[in-house]
């Protein structure tokens, strides 16, 4: 499989190995082919798991980017209700008091954290305030929210540092994304100048028409045109406790297979995507899967891949799966 993406360079440093096998059987014993920066084999075979490796912590990093995001969220909005509600509160029994002037706006759901947090914080000193004065007519004090004296300042405090503790989370999840993706480009750039210096090194070292040169594996795709794409159809399947997928069929007189891919959360990035399922040409149009959807509300967002035989491919519509 050429370089076409994230997810090829595993497979294509996989068949480059395989034939590095070959090419060292043909060089003959004490006469392996080493490459100018030293790596042989068995540092190619490496340099596989190595790649492999940082493949799946960028991937499991932006799921953990993906989840961190979702709590920030739900925790964010749920404290944005009870803000709403004490701010109601407020200007409903303390409207005549100086006090009234101190409810401020509500922030906007996709504010920032600190300019979200702040309002809240505001809320949180203007509470202790009013607890501590004479209540109007008709006002609760202490202050609940729900009846049967639930939700009150201290369930208030410990809202906004759970948000604090969320918005945080989300931060850290954001950079160790950038991070495991910092690692996994390098890893990969490394992975194509190798098996650049490999064509060349296997090409000085056979001679011309070697059987070997003629099944050197492509490093990049053949020439050809690139193929119309297939519609995807997704839907959470519960008596499967997975995602189950169809899809029309292509038409192309090159196709070779399908390949279904998948990027944690709802917006489809191909440098995220990584490999779900490889289905013959041939075989029944139809995948299940569960791949980053084993927790509830977890959401996933999938693309079918058209790949011809000169390995040029075209990715689907996206299908966005949301778990129960």
């Amino acid at each position: 499989m050429p370089l076409l993406g994230p997810t090829s360079y595993p497979q294509t440093l996989e068949s480059f190995l395989g034939h590095w096998e070959e090419v060292n059987k043909r060089l003959g014993v004490g006469h392996p082919l080493v490459l100018p920066d030293g790596l042989d084999l068995a540092g190619g075979q490496a340099l596989l798991a190595e790649v492999e490796a940082l493949s799946f912590a960028a991937a499991d990093a932006l799921q953990d980017q993906v989840i961190a995001r979702t709590g920030w969220q739900l925790t964010r909005n749920a404290l944005r209700a009870r803000l709403a509600q004490f701010s109601d509160l407020v200007r409903a029994y303390w409207h005549s008091t100086p006090w009234a002037q101190l409810v401020g706006h509500l922030p906007q759901a996709q504010a920032s954290a600190e300019k979200f947090l702040q309002p809240c914080r505001e809320a949180q000193r203007l509470w202790t305030l009013l607890e501590a004065e004479t209540p109007p007519p008709g006002a609760p004090n202490p202050i609940f929210l729900d009846p049967g004296g639930q939700y009150g300042l201290a369930d208030f405090t410990a809202h906004i540092a759970k948000a604090t503790a969320d918005a945080l989370a989300l931060e850290a999840a954001i950079w160790n994304r950038s991070v495991a993706l910092a690692r996994r480009n390098a890893i990969m750039n490394k992975v194509k100048t190798e098996l650049m210096a490999y064509n060349r090194a296997v090409t000085g070292r056979l001679p011309p028409g070697d059987a070997l040169l003629s099944i050197m594996p492509a490093l990049w795709p053949a020439p050809g045109h690139t193929p119309e794409p297939v519609e995807l159809t997704g839907a959470w399947d519960s008596a499967a406790n997975a995602a189950r997928f169809t899809w029309s069929a292509s038409e192309d007189k090159l196709l070779s297979h399908y390949e279904l891919r998948v990027c944690a959360g709802a917006d489809y990035n191909t440098d995220d995507e990584r490999s779900v399922k490889r289905i013959a040409k041939d075989a029944p149009r139809e995948a299940v899967t569960n791949l980053l959807l084993t927790q509830p509300a977890a959401t996933a967002c999938f693309r079918l891949y058209v790949v011809l035989e000169t390995a040029n491919e075209k990715g689907s519509n996206t299908s966005v799966i949301q778990r129960p």
